[in-house]
């Protein structure tokens, strides 16, 4: 049987790439509570976003942190692809 993870990469193998994108659309693009977008869950998907977006910037630059071209409301951003800028 395995452990989840081996399960999980056994299926991931098994399964069409082009069904895991769309189950991946289907669990995370189109529903606000599962969104891996900060700024979606806060604001839907509204012109308010953009300010959103704008202040998860700003917060990780005070805080000393660059996240480059990255999509700062998105949720793995927290923890990867952050760097301290100074």
């Amino acid at each position: 049987m395995g452990t989840p993870l081996t399960r999980f990469t056994s299926h991931l193998r098994a399964t069409d790439l082009v069904e895991l994108q769309k189950h991946y659309v289907a669990t995370f693009d189109t529903k606000r509570r599962t969104s891996p977008y900060l700024s979606f869950w806060t604001d839907g998907d509204t012109r308010n976003r953009g300010l959103a977006i704008l202040r998860f910037k700003q917060a990780y630059l005070e805080h000393g942190f660059s996240i480059g071209d990255e999509e700062p409301s998105r949720s793995p951003v927290g923890g990867v692809g952050v760097c301290r800028t100074g």
